[in-house]
């Protein structure tokens, strides 16, 4: 145990800033307890993750049909930081992703800007 507590402090010692060190603990606690709260705070220190809480929030209060946008490990953490939400599908723009299923979802392919 004193071996995993020792890399886990070398790894966050050796993050350059604060914010990476605050994604860095959310992540671990996550990965250790399931706490979604945790995902929930390393969106707000993005630039606009406050705000696009407060509107995904609002969006899931109206009622509306949610599509997630990325299926990659932002896109991800979205959906698992909401699992009561039934969200409707991700949307991605990398063409070889259409078609498969992520956490149960369809994912749609983005017209524009596709990447081939």
């Amino acid at each position: 145990m004193n071996d995993f507590v020792n890399e886990i402090q070398l790894i966050y010692d050796h993050l350059a800033d604060l914010t990476s060190q605050e994604i860095f603990i959310n992540k671990l606690v996550y990965s250790l307890t399931g706490h979604v709260e945790c995902l929930k705070s390393i969106i707000k220190t993005y630039s606009d993750g406050g705000e696009f809480i407060e509107k995904l929030n609002k969006a899931i209060a109206d009622k509306r049909k949610i599509c997630i946008f990325g299926t990659g490990i932002l896109g991800k953490s979205i959906f698992n930081s909401y699992p009561d939400v039934d969200f409707s599908c991700f949307v991605d723009n990398d063409l070889s992703k259409c078609g498969k299923r992520i956490g149960g979802y369809q994912s749609y392919i983005l017209m524009s800007g596709l990447k081939k």
